[in-house]
Order: C-alpha cells, then sequence, then structure tokens
C-alpha cells in the first residue's frame, strides 16, 4: 500500500474521498465464495489445450467437455430454482447472500447520506461475475438498481436504459429527493440473458428452463465420458485420464451438448474473451462504459474478489489509472499472497500516478495477525463498509441535531 494512505486510517482516508467521488466497483468471483468456486485452472487448462499439439481432436474434445461441465455445474446450475442445496451447501449460499445484501445496504446508507448533495446518487458495479447474486440481494432488499433492461413482458436490454435517476416524492408539499440507484454491469454476459429472435437480434431476459438442456446433453453423454478432475490437474494429467476410457463416446452427443453450451450469452473462461468482447458490441461497450466512468473527475475504484487475470479488463485499468491523476483505486486483496499476484497481473510498477492501493486486511485493521483474517466478502464489510456506513450516518445524524 502506498505511504499516501495511512496504514491506520484506511477506512478515514476513504471515507473523506467518498463524500465528492465518483463510486465504481468492480467485483469478482472471489466474492461469490465459498458457495461458487473461482475459474481456478480452469481458464489456463483450456488455453493450453487449445495449444496442444500432441492430442487428436475426440481426446480434446472430452477434455473440453469436462472442463465446461466442472464450470456449468459449479458456477451455473448452482444458481437455478431446482438446484437442491443441503447441509454445508445451503450454509455456504446463506453465508454470501448475506454478505451481497449487508454490502448493499451499506452502499445504499453512504450514498444516501454523505455530504456533497451536488453529486448523483449512482453507484456503478461493474462485475465480470455471470452468476444472480447482485440481482438477487438488490432485489430482496428493495433497492433501486438498472440492469440494462427495460419491458415487463420481454425486457431487453439497451445500454441507453442506464443512468436512470429514480426521485420520490413527498405526499404533501411534493418535495423531490433522488434516491440512491445502483448500475449493474455485467462485463461477461450473464447465466440469464438469451439472444431474442427476429432479423435484429437482441439479448432477452430468460428464465434458467433452458438449463435444463444443457443438463439433460450432459446426462446423455454418460458419466464414464466426464473425467474428474482436481485443482492441481495439469493438461497432461487430464489427457491421461481420457485415454484411460475405454469405450468410445458418442460424437453426436457431445456435439449436442456443445451447442446447447453455446446458446450461453456468457464470455467463456478463456484467453479468446478478448476477441469476444470486441466483436460483440454489448460486452464492448460495457467495457467502454468502464473506462469512461474512471476518466472522470475524482472517481474512486474499489476492487473486490478479482485478481487482474483477466489481461483486458487489467490493461484498461491500468491505462486509465496512468491517465488521470484523481482517480484513486483501492484493490482489496484477500491476503498477502494474493497482494503479490495483483501486483504481477496489474503491472502495478508502471503505475505513474501512484493512485492504485492494493489493501490487505491486516493494514486495516493492524492489531490482526495476518494468519487470523484473510479479506472475505464478509471481512470486507466488517472492516470497511459497515463501518463507512455507519460514519457517514453518525455525521449526517449530528449535523441534524445541530440544525
Amino acid at each position: 500500500m502506498s505511504s499516501a494512505v495511512d496504514r491506520t486510517g484506511v477506512v478515514s482516508h476513504i471515507k473523506n474521498g467518498i463524500q465528492s467521488c465518483g463510486i465504481n466497483f468492480l467485483m469478482g468471483s472471489g466474492l461469490s465464495r465459498p458457495y461458487l468456486i473461482t475459474l481456478g485452472n480452469i481458464e489456463g487448462l483450456l488455453e493450453a489445450l487449445s495449444q496442444d499439439k500432441t492430442a487428436d481432436e475426440p481426446t480434446k474434445n472430452l477434455i473440453r467437455l469436462s472442463l465446461y461441465k466442472r464450470y456449468f455445474e459449479a458456477v451455473m446450475l448452482k444458481n437455478c430454482s431446482w438446484y437442491s442445496r443441503v447441509g454445508d451447501d445451503q450454509k455456504s449460499y446463506d453465508h454470501v447472500v448475506k454478505a451481497y445484501e449487508e454490502f448493499l445496504l451499506a452502499l445504499n446508507n453512504i450514498v444516501l447520506h454523505r455530504d456533497n448533495v451536488l453529486i448523483g446518487k449512482q453507484i456503478n458495479l461493474f462485475t465480470t461475475n455471470i452468476d444472480l447474486f447482485l440481482e438477487g440481494a438488490l432485489e430482496s432488499k428493495n433497492l433501486e438498481f438498472n440492469d440494462g433492461f427495460k419491458g415487463r413482458i420481454i425486457p431487453k436490454f439497451s445500454l441507453s436504459n442506464f443512468r436512470r435517476a429514480y426521485f420520490k416524492t413527498s405526499l404533501h408539499y411534493e418535495n423531490k429527493a433522488e434516491l440512491p440507484v445502483f448500475n449493474l454491469f455485467k462485463l461477461h454476459g450473464s447465466i440469464n440473458w438469451q439472444e431474442g429472435d427476429g432479423d435484429s437480434p437482441y439479448i432477452c431476459l430468460a428464465t434458467l428452463e433452458y438449463m435444463r438442456a444443457i443438463q439433460d446433453a450432459l446426462s446423455e453423454i454418460g458419466e464414464k465420458f466426464l473425467i474428474d478432475m482436481s485443482e492441481n490437474d495439469s493438461l497432461a494429467d487430464l489427457k491421461r485420464k481420457v485415454l484411460a476410457i475405454r469405450d468410445v463416446p458418442d460424437e453426436v452427443k457431445i456435439q449436442k451438448f456443445f451447442n446447447e453450451y453455446s446458446k450461453l450469452r456468457i464470455v467463456n473462461p478463456t484467453k479468446e474473451k478478448f476477441a469476444t468482447t470486441l466483436f460483440d458490441s454489448i460486452y464492448y461497450e460495457q467495457l467502454r462504459m468502464f473506462a469512461n466512468e474512471l476518466e472522470k473527475e475524482n472517481s474512486m475504484l474499489f476492487v473486490m474478489g478479482f485478481s487482474f487475470a483477466d489481461e483486458h479488463i487489467s490493461e484498461i485499468t491500468l491505462r486509465v489509472a496512468n491517465s488521470n491523476p484523481t482517480l484513486k483505486i483501492f484493490v482489496l486483496a484477500f491476503d498477502s499472497k494474493v497482494k503479490e499476484q495483483i501486483k504481477t497481473n496489474i503491472h502495478i510498477a508502471t503505475n505513474i500516478n501512484n493512485n492504485i492501493f492494493i489493501i490487505t486486511p491486516e493494514e486495516v485493521s493492524p492489531s490482526s495477525k495476518k494468519e487470523d483474517i484473510q479479506f472475505t466478502y464478509s471481512e470486507m464489510n466488517r472492516l470497511i463498509f459497515c463501518p463507512l456506513s455507519k460514519m457517514v450516518s453518525d455525521k449526517s445524524s449530528s449535523f441534524a441535531r445541530k440544525d
């Protein structure tokens, strides 16, 4: 962490800045743990597979199939209403839901009570997550949000639907008060997006029923062709497991799975995702809006559950940090080891404005032992956002009492 932020006054420093800054968040898959897995080595294995010259195409298809199966079952399917959660699975789900709700309520309170009335009450949430935790938490707590969709029968996506403000009018005197609103940008798409029909395709909201078609296609292939994998498996390990399969899989059934899977409106965890974001206007325009928000004077960006392993987002963030000296970026690193990874991924040595601050939990709470604390979502709330919410509310209440 730069010396520009006092080691024992991180929350106070953020509070002073947040009063007059545009507020932005970049949120990654680390926030949905432990209920949903992070990508781990899936992206690396898919990249290595695409570059491999020794395996034949049937072998590659079985490895690719198994990797997508793991991603589908451990990240997507667990969002469906018919997915059965029991025991620890239910506990981890409830834990994650509570963390999202606590975070959003704290932010809503911060924006509602901050001093500067000239700044709009908008909070930008940029996420690479394709899960539905943010939408669910915003709805369950009755918070106002824009997700790019408009319409009730067939909600359709358009970038013009962002930036809508919400006002509440009093019953007797018709005084208007602006309400806090969250702008939700899903940079890699979402599991509840689908492509509309017609000559001019559009993105619309979908139920998750189409997930059953993917699930059914997996069932038709058969478990014996879907190899088990551990977090530490290399591509060589996966190739050996495929070679151990004696029977010949039905290529038609495998292709059926890939056809159903391809209907997902998401950016898949491969290195080609950068090309995807460039060619698909929705993803590209959201990235452009991310850059535009950070280029504004006196903006703040909080990065949570995200290690900057996504090269395209890392490059955009560093470029804007170097071009806008009034921007401040606070990266909340899970622990000291992840902090070093983030430094490497974002090329911190080339940050010419020294406006990227990578913070570990013990830097917020110096009395804590390093081995006792990690920046889980709950700890971020406990150490930063809930205290920040209370500090802003207390200050607002003290002004009200003086009046």
